[in-house]
Parts: structure tokens; sequence; C-alpha cells
């Protein structure tokens, strides 16, 4: 299979411009189909550039005719992206593209561990975004798993070096 994951990319994808969008910059002649699921906070971008996000999970020729369908977060904070491809004998695999927001010790406003908490204070919820992601990609994945699908998760995790 031809499939890339992509994260921390810095780009707010959704604001570009279509012809600049990754989905038009990614064709190439060499590929007869491509399929692109991207991700990135929807929330507070206001500008191309954007720290954070998942980047996106692309798939090129014979993984992209196997294409099922795409997903991303639910809560549009671009934690994680995904693609779930169907097999021969019907069987389903996703591969998940996620980004765990590091908590640094750097307090800028826009670090993606701020964004994070900002949207989730906005909801209510005082716990850390870091937990959260755990907690909800978890429950997601076991969800999917109930259904049969089989689960292939690439994911970006540092400390910072923040306990």
């Amino acid at each position: 299979m031809d499939i890339v994951e992509w994260q921390d990319t810095g780009v707010a994808f959704h604001l570009l411009p279509k012809l600049k969008r990754l989905s038009h910059r990614m064709r190439d002649i060499r590929w007869n189909k491509m399929r692109i699921s991207p991700s990135n906070n929807r929330h507070e971008a206001n500008e191309f550039f954007q720290y954070g996000g998942t980047g996106a999970v692309m798939s090129f020729d014979e993984s992209a005719h196997r294409i099922k369908s795409t997903r991303a977060d639910p809560t549009g904070l671009g934690r994680w992206s995904c693609i779930l491809y169907e097999g021969k004998n019907i069987f389903f695999t996703r591969v998940i593209s996620a980004y765990v927001p590091c908590k640094s010790q750097d307090d800028r406003r826009q670090t993606v561990y701020n964004q994070h908490c900002r949207y989730f204070w906005s909801k209510g919820i005082q716990l850390c975004p870091r937990q959260l992601m755990h907690q909800q990609l978890v429950q997601q994945i076991q969800t999917w798993q109930k259904k049969g699908d089989s689960i292939v998760i690439l994911i970006e995790y540092t400390d910072a070096g923040v306990k």
C-alpha cells in the first residue's frame, strides 16, 4: 500500500486557497488516484501558519482505491485523522495519524497544548489535554475494534522534558 502520514505541518489547510491546499499540491501524474484526510485546529486558526495538528493521512494508487471513509478528530482540534480501508473478504483496516499536544516550558499562547486548554476550558472541562487525548482516542479505537476494524496508529508523542 502507498500510505503516508504527516504530522505537525504548521499549516491551517482549510484557510488556504484551493490551489494551495495539500490535495492540489500533492497531485502527480505518476499516481492514478490520491485521497487525503487532513486535520488541524479549526477553532483558532486565523492565518495560514498554525502550530500542531496531525496534518494528514494520504493514500496513493491501489490503497486510494480501497478507501471506505475518512475521518478526523470530532473536536476539530486536529488531534487525529484517519482513513478506513476495505480489503478482500470485507476486511477493514483503519490507519490513524495522531498528535499528542506537548506541554512545554514555553508558555506561549499559540502552543498546541494551550490551544487545547482553551478549547476544553470553554467547554467547562479542566482536565489536561494530553490525558483527554489519550482517553478519547483509546475510547474511539475500542469502538472501531468492536466493529471489527484492525488498527494501525502512527503517533507523535513528546514530553519536551516536562513531567
